[in-house]
């Protein structure tokens, strides 16, 4: 075995430096170990590429870091055991022997985070060992940032086997397995406002320590015996089923505390999707056309049906929705870089000639209203129904512009024009008013709205930090 240094430093991957003066004079056992536990994970993380890739390949983004491949794996073995360390890089297995003791090299290689002791009588103090969190929060008004907490944490782990070792082939006994992977969650409570009952709030998110490794694992003994490659297609399927599993029953307890969460994001994005898109400045109305199409929830919330680009006679709508009380809403779109009015507050003739568009429709339905009920499906439609061009954004809007706005829906209740600013609003807030805000998350972090604060404690094992949350 070539000897050296292997070397951690912050999120890094190890390095490994030769001594250029001699090769480790390892024990034959220790060699015999060292080739066996590293023929065994090079056949595990071969069969665990192999059902990632196929019978597994539907539940794969649910497997933790080290099992989703492009990881190197560390094993040093000594006179105690065995230390594993996944971190990422190029898929490669290295296996070696130290003369160091099991509870020095896994100091070493989990970077202090993992200590063994070899009884249950330890000191619990970490000191400056182990992982550090700070937890900050930002002004909105300002943008400083302010500390609000901060914790040190410790993984110990204890020598003790169970009566009855596992035998082959079931996988050799892992005393621990510690993944880089942290579940981190806030239990806030919403500042009451408006006479509102204060809302329980619970964000979650997925924290990764600052550290190289991924995962590290600590399998105690010396047995070469139950290192048999042939069986690590087995122990590679019990471990990518048993994350699987576990992250499965995870997102399902989460998911019960508020079961709108998943409704809610997909809205959300929709509406992040819609606003990028009026971003944009698309120059041609087919653009947004297609899009409400697929979305019409954002145009009409309350619509239970819909017809696109429907026929009224010689004219063609480019929406008609029926709303859930049964009544009928009526669409005319324009362009969203065209504004209402001119420099000199008159409308301009795209807007006249949308009027004139939803004019033509109402005159038709009003004409032949029995056509329209039999023929065209608008079953119980009125011959007035309610109508609504869509044009412009708000920022094309002066002030005279929305006095003018403002005077018209008062004098034509039937017919509403908005800007795409105000479906884009009216959206979120029929949103918002079903299932509760929606909030600008970052990340994985996942917000749910809880309704008995109790859920929260027993989803966490009882232990909870609690604060409050304003506007």
């Amino acid at each position: 075995m070539p000897k050296g240094t292997l070397t951690y430093t912050g999120n890094q991957p190890g390095v490994f430096t030769e001594d250029p003066d001699g090769v480790l004079e390892a024990p034959d056992e220790q060699r015999k170990l060292a080739r066996a536990v590293g023929e065994c994970f090079s056949a595990y993380r071969n069969a665990a590429k192999k059902l990632r890739e196929g019978k597994y390949a539907h539940a794969a983004h649910l497997l933790p870091t080290h099992l989703r491949g492009g990881v190197r794996i560390f094993i040093a073995c000594c006179e105690g055991g065995i230390v594993v360390r996944y971190e990422r890089g190029e898929d490669k297995v290295t296996a070696g022997w130290s003369p160091q003791t099991l509870d020095d090299i896994l100091t070493n290689q989990s970077q202090k985070v993992i200590k063994l002791h070899q009884s249950r009588d330890f000191s619990r103090e970490i000191g400056d060992e182990g992982l550090k969190f700070d937890l900050n929060v930002q002004e909105r008004a300002t943008g400083k940032t302010r500390p609000l907490s901060s914790i040190r944490m410790r993984f110990d782990a204890v020598m003790e086997l169970p009566p009855e070792l596992p035998k082959p082939p079931h996988k050799p006994f892992c005393l621990a397995s510690v993944r880089n992977q942290f579940e981190f969650a806030l239990h806030l409570e919403e500042l009451s406002e408006g006479g509102r009952a204060p809302r329980q709030v619970l964000l979650t998110t997925t924290l990764r320590a600052p550290v190289g490794w991924e995962c590290i694992e600590i399998y105690p003994g010396t047995d070469a015996s139950p290192w048999v490659p042939a069986n690590a297609e087995m122990w590679a399927e019990t471990d990518l089923l048993a994350a699987i599993v576990t992250s499965q029953m995870r997102e399902a307890q989460l998911e019960s505390l508020d079961p709108t969460r998943t409704a809610r994001e997909l809205l959300s994005t929709k509406l992040t999707a819609f606003r990028d898109l009026l971003d944009s400045n698309p120059d041609r109305e087919e653009v947004l056309q297609t899009f409400l199409k697929e979305n019409p929830e954002l145009l009409c919330p309350v619509h239970t049906k819909m017809w696109p680009k429907l026929a009224l006679g010689a004219n063609e709508t480019d929406f008609v929705f029926q709303e859930a009380w049964g009544e009928y809403l009526l669409v005319e779109i324009e362009r969203s870089t065209l504004p209402l009015f001119t420099a000199k507050g008159q409308k301009r003739a795209e807007l006249v000639h949308a009027e004139q568009q939803i004019t033509d429709w109402v005159r038709y339905i009003s004409d032949n209203v029995r056509t329209v009920r039999d023929e065209l499906g608008l079953k119980g439609i009125t011959a007035s129904p309610k109508t609504l061009i869509v044009m412009g954004r708000d920022s094309m809007l002066s002030e005279r512009d929305r006095q003018s706005l403002a005077t018209f829906r008062g004098t034509t209740p039937r017919m509403e024009i908005r800007t795409y600013d105000d479906v884009y609003k009216n959206a979120r807030a029929a949103v918002e008013n079903v299932l509760g805000p929606i909030w600008n998350q970052v990340g994985g972090t996942r917000i749910y709205y809880v309704r008995d604060p109790e859920d929260v404690a027993r989803a966490f094992g009882g232990r909870q930090a609690t604060g409050l949350i304003g506007p």
